[in-house]
C-alpha cells in the first residue's frame, strides 16, 4: 500500500486527495528489466524495510514503553533507508534493470518507508508565517521530533545530522527529484513501460520533497533547506515536475471530458470512475509540488535568484545580474494556471469514495496555489500588476462558486487578500520572501475582488457550507463508518463542526473586511453568519452538558461564555495546538 503520512489519511485536513486506503496499482513493466533481488540483497533490503516498519509503529505510539528507544533508532534508520533508495535509483536509472523484493520493486518500497520515517521526524509547523493557515490540527507528525524533546534529551542532534545529509550531493533527495517530471529514474521507468511504478514513485518522491522543505532546522546546525535546494539544482526540477503535472492533467482532462462521436461533433462526458483515482493522485501531486515551491522560497537568497528584483531595489554585494536572473522560475503563471485548473476542472457526483478524494485533491490544489501567490507575487507576470489582479479576482470568484469553501481554502484565500505590508515583515524570517516582490498587487487584487463582488459570493459560499455541514466532507464520510454510534460520538462531531464553522468565520471575516473596508463592519450578511457559528457553539455546548447530565441553565451560560472568549481562539491554537511555538 501507500505510505500512511499526514497528506495521505483522509481525516485529517491537510489531505491532499492521494488516500493511503487505496491499493496501488499492479506493477507491470517489460519482462527483461525485472529481476528478483539476489538472496543477501533480498534479505538485507527485507529486513530494513521490516525494522523500519516497526520502528516507526512504536514511535506512532508516543506513550508506549519503547517509544523512546525507538525513537533514538529513527537517525540510524534514515540513514540506511537513504542510502538503500538511492543505491536502487541509481541502478534502475543506468541499468534499466528494476530489482523486486517479493514482487514490490525495491525502489518503491524503499520510498515508501522513507515518506514514513520522514513523517514522524518532520514535524508541520505553520506555512504561512502567521496563524491564518494554521489547518495542521491534529496532523503536524512529527512524532519522533515530539519523543526527542521529552525524553531523548541531545540524541535530537543525531536527527538533525541524518536530515541534513539527505539534502546532500549524494543525498536521497536528489534521486527523489530524479523520480518525478522528466528525471532520470522516471524517464527510465516510462522507457521500460513500468507506467504504473513510476507513477507511484513520483507520487511519493512529491511527499517526501514537501516533508523535506517543511523541516525546520535549529539556527547554527545545518542549511535552510531552501537553501541546500537550491545549491544542488533541485529547484530547478521541481519547477518542470509541476509544469510536466499540469500538462498531464490537461490532457487527462481533455480525454475524459471531452469525446468525439461518430458525426464529428464533441459531447461532454462525465469522467470514467477507473480515472477518477488517477485524476486524484495527479492532482495531489500538483498540489505538493505547488507547497514545494513556495516553501523553496523561504530564505532571501532564493527569492533573489528565483524571482525577479523589485524596479529600483538595490542588489545587495556579491550578487550579479546573471546569478539573480538565470534560474528564475515562472511561479506567477504556474499559479494562475493551476488556480484555473481547480475552477473548471470536472467532478462526477456519481464516483463515490472516489468523487470525495477528488474533491479533496482539488481543494488543495486551489489552496496551494493562491498561497504561493501570496508568497511569490506577480514580478515574473508580463501583464501589468491590474490585468493580473484582475484575472486572479475572476478566478477566484469562480472558485468559490462551483467548489466547496473548506477552513484550508478560506485560509489560503484569506493569507492572499489580507497579506499585511512589507514595512510590517520586517524581521521575520519565513516571510521575508514578499518584500518588494509584489509591488502594488494587494490594493490592485482588493479593487479587483471588490469589483467582482467576491465578498458576496464567500458569504454565499460560506452560508452553504454551514447549512450542508460539508466543510471537510471527505475527511468526514471517510470516518463515518468508524465512529461509534451513541451520544459520545455526536458530542464529538458536533464540537468538530463547531470548531471548523468558528475557524470558517475567522477566515471569511478577515476576507469581507479587507475587501469591503470599514462598510463590513455593519454587513448584515457577515452578522448574520456570526450569529449562525455563535448558535452552532452554543448547540454543541448544550449537546455536551447533555451527555453529563448538567442542567440547562448551565448549558446556556456555557454558550454564553464560549461566544465570549471567540476572540481568544487564536492565542489558544498557539499555545495548546502549536506547542513547538511555545518559548521560542
Amino acid at each position: 500500500g501507500r505510505a500512511d503520512c499526514r497528506f495521505t489519511r483522509c481525516e485529517l485536513p491537510i489531505f491532499v486527495g492521494i488516500s493511503a486506503q487505496s491499493a496501488m496499482t499492479r506493477v507491470t513493466c517489460k519482462a527483461d528489466c525485472m529481476n528478483e533481488a539476489e538472496t543477501m540483497e533480498h534479505f538485507r533490503v527485507l529486513s530494513l524495510l521490516e525494522h523500519a516498519d516497526q520502528t516507526v509503529h512504536d514511535v506512532r505510539m508516543m506513550r508506549a514503553p519503547q517509544a523512546p528507544m525507538a525513537a533514538m533508532e529513527l537517525p540510524q534508520v534514515l540513514r540506511e533507508l537513504g542510502k538503500a533508495f538511492t543505491l536502487q535509483a541509481r541502478c534502475t536509472s543506468q541499468t534499466g534493470k528494476v530489482v523486486q523484493v517479493q514482487g514490490v520493486p525495491a525502489v518503491l518500497a524503499l520510498l515508501v518507508c522513507l515518506v514514513e520515517v520522514l513523517d514522524v521526524l518532520i514535524a508541520e509547523g505553520p506555512t504561512s508565517g502567521d496563524e491564518t493557515s494554521n489547518c495542521s490540527r491534529g496532523s503536524r507528525g512529527g512524532e519522533g521530533a515530539a519523543v526527542f524533546a521529552d525524553c531523548c534529551g541531545n540524541q535530537s542532534d543525531r536527527s538533525t545530522a541524518a536530515l541534513g545529509a539527505g539534502f546532500g550531493s549524494n543525498g536521497f533527495l536528489i534521486w527523489c527529484l530524479e523520480c518525478l517530471g522528466n528525471g532520470l529514474v522516471q524517464a527510465k521507468l516510462q522507457e521500460l513501460g513500468a507506467y504504473a511504478c513510476a507513477a507511484e514513485l513520483a507520487t511519493h518522491a512529491a511527499i517526501a520533497a514537501r516533508l523535506m522543505l517543511a523541516w525546520d532546522p535549529p539556527p547554527g546546525t545545518a542549511a535552510r533547506p531552501c537553501d541546500a535546494l537550491l545549491a544542488t539544482g533541485g529547484y530547478s526540477k521541481l519547477v518542470s515536475a509541476a509544469s510536466e503535472a499540469f500538462c498531464s492533467l490537461q490532457c487527462l482532462q481533455q480525454q475524459q471530458s471531452l469525446t468525439v462521436d461518430g458525426t464529428g461533433h464533441g459531447r461532454q462526458q462525465q469522467p470514467q470512475e477507473d480515472k477518477v483515482g488517477e485524476q486524484a493522485m495527479l492532482l495531489g501531486q500538483l498540489a505538493l509540488l505547488l507547497d514545494c515551491l513556495r516553501l523553496g522560497l523561504g530564505s532571501e537568497a532564493c527569492t533573489t535568484r528565483l524571482l525577479p528584483m523589485r524596479r529600483g531595489k538595490k542588489r545587495s554585494k556579491g550578487c550579479s545580474d546573471r546569478g539573480s536572473r538565470c534560474e528564475a522560475a515562472p511561479l506567477c503563471p504556474i499559479a494562475l494556471s493551476a488556480l484555473e485548473l481547480a475552477s473548471v476542472y470536472p467532478v462526477s457526483r456519481n464516483a463515490g469514495s472516489e468523487g470525495m478524494y477528488l474533491a479533496a485533491a482539488l481543494d488543495a490544489v486551489a489552496a496551494a496555489a493562491l498561497q504561493l501567490l501570496a508568497t511569490a507575487g506577480i514580478g515574473d507576470s508580463s501583464a501589468p500588476p491590474r490585468a493580473v489582479a484582475n484575472q486572479i479576482a475572476t478566478e477566484v470568484e469562480r472558485l468559490v462558486t462551483v467548489r466547496p469553501l473548506t477552513t484550508r481554502l478560506a485560509a489560503a484565500l484569506r493569507h492572499l487578500v489580507c497579506l499585511p505590508p512589507c514595512s510590517s515583515r520586517r524581521g521575520t524570517r519565513r516571510h521575508a520572501v514578499a518584500v518588494g516582490i509584489r509591488p502594488g498587487l494587494g490594493k490592485d487584487l482588493r479593487r479587483a475582488l471588490a469589483e467582482e463582488d467576491v465578498a458576496e459570493h464567500i458569504l454565499r459560499a460560506a452560508k452553504r457550507e454551514l447549512q450542508c455541514g460539508q466543510n471537510g466532507a471527505w475527511r468526514r464520510g471517510s470516518s463515518a463508518g468508524t465512529n461509534p454510534r451513541g451520544l459520545a460520538a455526536q458530542v464529538e462531531v458536533q464540537a468538530q463542526e463547531a470548531i471548523e464553522a468558528g475557524e470558517l468565520y475567522d477566515h471569511v471575516e478577515a476576507i469581507v473586511c479587507a475587501i469591503r473596508g470599514a462598510v463590513a463592519a455593519t454587513d448584515a450578511d457577515l452578522a448574520e453568519l456570526r450569529s449562525r457559528c455563535q448558535s452552532d457553539s452554543s448547540a454543541s455546548s448544550h449537546l455536551a452538558c447533555k451527555g453529563r447530565k448538567q442542567p440547562a441553565s448551565s448549558c446556556h451560560r456555557r454558550g454564553a461564555i464560549s461566544g465570549g472568549l471567540a476572540s481568544l481562539r487564536q492565542k489558544v491554537r498557539l499555545g495548546c495546538l502549536l506547542p513547538s511555538r511555545v518559548g521560542r
